[in-house]
């Protein structure tokens, strides 16, 4: 009998041994496939990486070589023969998503007019009040005197009395909706250009200096060709053109994005290009770079 005791407990301690072994070989194995997935999403970002500098490469070069102005002849570059500076998505060969934004088409938020940051708000649903009060308080707390705007705050140490340097502190500043926060994002900007061209301004925007229908047929008839001021004229019945610029500025905001698997990677850009420089100055400077 003794024998059979002694197999029965070698019996047991190899059927341990073979758990445990199987248990590491489990373990090993969920390791390995770990690492392999995570070497995978790895190469995905190096490629996404590759493929966002490369479509940034040649939107530099189209910039420097091409006339800002929707091209359609296959002499040009491939992205300039898609691309628009109104926002409109596109994508390059590589299937990055690019998108090109004229700044002179937003206004500025430094110099803020209220004549049309009011309009703005108050045409896309923000009532007139609360859009004279969100100016108000952004006009305070630029200005530097200590004279308070009609619904503004100027309480002592309360307000910046400078430029706002990034258009994110406005959530700081005045507790905005959802929908006041995007629109303030999309329309705004701290780089002023100059003059307003409506020509690459948001439909919002448009709404401003026109009516809906025909802000609304504006956008539909760029995103089919390239529009001119005549184009402008005919169709929104607008004709005051020392108020408004017609050509794109040359400081734009620049969006890339790409996905593959797991991997997905936004770049933000602001690039202030100067194509006829010369001697050792910058052909582009880049304002803002951000991940």
């Amino acid at each position: 009998m003794r024998p059979q005791k002694h197999s029965g407990i070698a019996l047991i301690q190899v059927l341990l041994i073979v758990a445990l072994l199987s248990v590491y070989a489990l373990y090993m194995s969920g390791t390995a496939k770990q690492q392999l997935e995570l070497a995978a999403v790895a190469q995905d970002r190096a490629q996404v990486e590759v493929d966002l500098h490369d479509a940034l490469s040649q939107i530099t070069y189209s910039a420097l070589t091409h006339s800002f102005e929707k091209q359609q002849t296959e002499s040009v570059s491939e992205i300039a023969q898609r691309w628009n500076f109104y926002s409109d998505p596109f994508k390059t060969s590589t299937g990055v998503t690019v998108k090109l934004q004229d700044l002179s088409a937003k206004l500025s938020l430094h110099f803020l007019d209220k004549t049309y940051f009011i309009p703005l708000l108050a045409r896309n649903g923000v009532s007139y009040q609360r859009a004279s009060e969100i100016a108000d308080r952004l006009l305070d707390w630029q200005d530097i005197d200590n004279i308070p705007e009609p619904q503004g705050y100027e309480a002592e140490n309360q307000v910046r009395n400078g430029f706002i340097p990034d258009i994110t502190e406005i959530e700081h500043i005045v507790d905005l909706t959802e929908k006041e926060k995007q629109l303030i994002f999309d329309n705004l900007t701290t780089f002023y250009v100059g003059s307003l061209n409506p020509l690459n301004a948001s439909e919002e925007l448009l709404r401003v200096v026109t009516d809906e229908a025909a802000a609304s047929h504006l956008v539909d008839v760029r995103r089919q060709r390239r529009i001119n001021r005549f184009d402008f004229r005919d169709i929104t019945g607008v004709n005051r053109y020392e108020e408004f610029r017609f050509a794109a500025s040359l400081v734009i905001s620049i969006e890339l994005h790409k996905q593959i698997g797991e991997a997905a990677v936004t770049k933000q850009y602001v690039i202030a290009f100067s194509p006829y420089v010369i001697g050792r100055e910058a052909p582009i400077n880049k304002l803002v770079e951000q991940n």
